[in-house]
């Protein structure tokens, strides 16, 4: 898939169940990915449902619920992401599980997903959580800016998902967020059960991480959008890749 955008696509089949601009079902790393758009769908932009599969630049635009989906142990990658939601639909920034009915099954979904930007709205109840790592879900973020998302930039739910980040009250390496940038009126919220501090999580434990207003030049305008980083912005200076050839 190269240079391929889905308009206006998706519908909902019952209350679990939608159809997405792109879904990945079970798909390996051997399918090219490569400048795909969805563009007001009804449901998520992307979602992998396990598989290897790896995507690079990736533009979601005014769709219906979460922009960067993924279940059922994806291990892929994906780089070079942008997501901007609109004021009357859209949900959270990225929605990962590994798997609800067993939170431990392997393989683990632990994707690596490096230089994304997800624009929430403020001001519109559809715009969720920047970022919701949750059910088991281990993950790899470098270079992510999050702003704007009405609930909070950044949630992590559920027993495995933080024994899987954190033990000993250290890193295990399997969740890793660095170098990445987090603007909302709430960075996170601790909540009963949590092992640790989510808060603690972001800006102590993994290393690079700041909160401000990252300076981007039009995030907000619809149809007329510049998401390059303004001169002089927290964002200009860039983030730091990890070492990996893709």
């Amino acid at each position: 898939l190269r240079y391929v955008r889905v308009e206006f696509g998706g519908a909902l089949i019952d209350d679990e169940n939608e159809l997405n601009g792109f879904a990945f079902q079970g798909v390996g790393n051997g399918t090219v990915i490569d400048n795909i758009q969805a563009h007001m769908v009804s449901d998520d932009c992307v979602e992998f449902f396990g598989g290897t599969a790896n995507a690079k630049r990736i533009l979601c635009t005014g769709v219906g619920d979460d922009n960067l989906d993924w279940t059922f142990g994806w291990t892929g990658k994906v780089q070079f992401l942008i997501a901007q939601q609109y004021d009357d639909a859209g949900g959270n920034g990225i929605e990962a599980d590994n798997n609800e009915a067993n939170n431990e099954l392997t393989p683990v979904s632990r994707p690596v997903i490096s230089n994304a930007t997800f624009i929430g709205r403020p001001a519109s109840e559809n715009s969720k959580i920047g970022v919701l790592l949750r059910r088991g879900t281990q993950a790899e973020l470098h270079n992510v800016v999050v702003t704007g998302f009405n609930d909070r930039c950044f949630d992590m739910d559920d027993e495995t998902t933080f024994a899987f980040a954190v033990e000993a009250d250290a890193l295990t390496g399997n969740t890793v967020i660095e170098n990445s940038i987090f603007d909302c009126a709430t960075l996170a919220e601790d909540e009963e059960g949590d092992a640790f501090s989510l808060e603690d999580f972001l800006l102590d434990m993994n290393q690079g991480n700041e909160v401000g207003d990252p300076g981007l030049m039009a995030p907000d305008a619809v149809g007329a959008a510049d998401f390059r980083p303004a001169p002089g912005s927290l964002a200009e200076s860039g983030g730091q890749a990890p070492g990996d050839g893709f």
